[in-house]
């Protein structure tokens, strides 16, 4: 009898550790996430482990200023990015509907629109805008716009207004 409650004491306090371990990085994750979010919506100049962001703003497309990061950004950073480039922008001045902005490719080097009544025209404008210019900081090279129902594509290298491509070196 006295192994049974012994055995049953030890279930009881494994149990409770596991459940104090999981508490606890439930509370770490839900903190970190909610200092990402603070960084995010900070008005001032981020710097995030060597990653620093700069406000930049283009009234013809965002309604905000977005926090484009620079030097040696990783993946998740241009993700991030692009969930803010998603937020700001303004759909009805870009001439868009239901927008959405993913960083693709491997190295995620590729800033994709997916919108409705996209056109190469609407997306040169927007590849011509400072925030997308300014992208080539972060590493971004290459912005792509596809027509959520047409399934048109229209993809270019982010270059300035004279048409040369900026490659940050």
């Amino acid at each position: 009898m006295g192994k049974i409650k012994s055995l049953g004491m030890g279930l009881v306090v494994a149990l409770l550790t596991l459940a104090v371990g999981i508490g606890t990085a439930v509370y770490m994750k839900q903190r970190s996430q909610a200092k990402k979010s603070v960084l995010a919506s900070s008005p001032l100049v981020v710097s995030q482990s060597s990653v620093e962001s700069e406000l930049v703003s283009d009234d013809r497309f965002f309604s905000r200023a977005v926090a484009v990061p620079k030097g040696e950004v990783t993946d998740e950073r241009r993700i991030d990015f692009a969930r803010d480039l998603e937020s700001a922008i303004d759909a009805g001045k870009a001439g868009l509907k239901d927008v959405e902005f993913r960083a693709e490719a491997p190295d995620k080097d590729v800033m994709a629109l997916y919108a409705y009544e996209v056109t190469k025209e609407r997306c040169l404008a927007l590849a011509q805008s400072n925030v997308i210019q300014r992208a080539v900081e972060s590493g971004v090279r290459t912005f792509s716009c596809q027509d959520k129902q047409t399934n048109y594509l229209f993809s270019t290298p982010i270059k300035n207004p004279k048409g040369e491509i900026r490659i940050k070196m």
